[in-house]
């Protein structure tokens, strides 16, 4: 099963909104603190140098499937709800 993790930043707008559709989803997800060191070397060994919240990262084990950026996810600064379409069919598992 696939673990989702948000990188975000407390108080964010864009953060509160995709976590938000998420849940509407029924998509569980881990959430870690973009601005933690740890959070952007752990992003950076995943090939991803974009920093700014939030990024989620698929994946299993220590197998990382796919990082999706905030330009990935925000268009003009509206979510795009087929990015969160298409991770909710990405995963399986039920909000924890």
């Amino acid at each position: 099963m696939a673990e989702v993790i948000v990188y975000s930043q407390e108080k964010h707008p864009q953060c509160e909104e995709l976590k938000g559709a998420l849940r509407e989803q029924g998509v569980s997800y881990r959430e870690i603190n973009i601005r933690n060191p740890e959070a952007v070397v752990a992003l950076m060994e995943q090939g991803c140098n974009a920093l700014e919240p939030p990024v989620i990262s698929i994946g299993s084990g220590n197998c990382i499937h796919d990082v999706l950026t905030n330009d990935d996810l925000f268009w003009d600064g509206a979510l795009i709800r087929e990015a969160v379409l298409d991770l909710a069919g990405k995963t399986s598992s039920p909000m924890s």
